[in-house]
């Protein structure tokens, strides 16, 4: 796009100017290029804003407090799992040990790299293709209906696992009780 080509042409200033490539720097790419603008002509500091309002709601201690977290998006694609709020929920999430859900509109290319990076499960909003004007008129209900969908998967892996838990106690009972019942004619 032309947005593309001026922004590379920009970056290429930027580096004859500064020796610095401050096109490649995190958060750099945000906005149309315009943290890269920040970084150029005002020498700023970028933060991402999923820290920025992590901290500001107190995040770390509400997670360790949580059960479950769920997180979203409109779009969870291969961008997610580098730097964008669920990424950051995520890491924040499990480093309390927190078992993380994400709830997104839709799921696009790499949307699975999010669950190499721990996400627990991966839940679109939108159940068909259709347009944007639908899905935005339409939103409340589709994102009730995933998280209804999703409440029940966890509810039922979480019963699943409960049930093999106790199936795997009761196997090691018995183990251990057989050398007491065996008995000889």
């Amino acid at each position: 796009t032309r947005l593309d080509e001026a922004l590379a042409v920009f970056a290429a200033k930027d580096r004859e100017c500064t020796t610095l490539e401050h096109d490649r720097l995190p958060g750099a790419g945000a906005a149309g290029g315009f943290g890269a603008g920040l970084l150029f002509f005002t020498g700023a500091h970028l933060t991402p804003g999923v820290n920025l309002v992590m901290e500001a709601v107190n995040f770390a201690a509400r997670a360790a407090k949580a059960d479950l977290v769920i997180t979203g998006e409109g779009l969870t694609d291969f961008q997610s799992a580098h730097g964008k709020a669920p990424h950051g929920v995520l890491k924040a999430a499990k480093a309390h040990g927190k078992p993380v859900i994400c709830l997104s509109g839709g799921l696009g290319p790499g949307a699975e790299d999010l669950l190499a990076c721990g996400l627990d499960a991966l839940f679109p909003a939108v159940p068909r293709p259709m347009s944007l004007e639908e899905c935005m008129a339409q939103a409340g209900p589709f994102l009730a209906d995933a998280t209804e969908r999703a409440w029940y998967q966890t509810l039922s892996a979480s019963m699943l696992l409960t049930a093999l838990a106790a199936f795997g106690s009761m196997l090691m009972l018995i183990g251990a009780l057989a050398p007491a019942l065996a008995w000889s004619p």
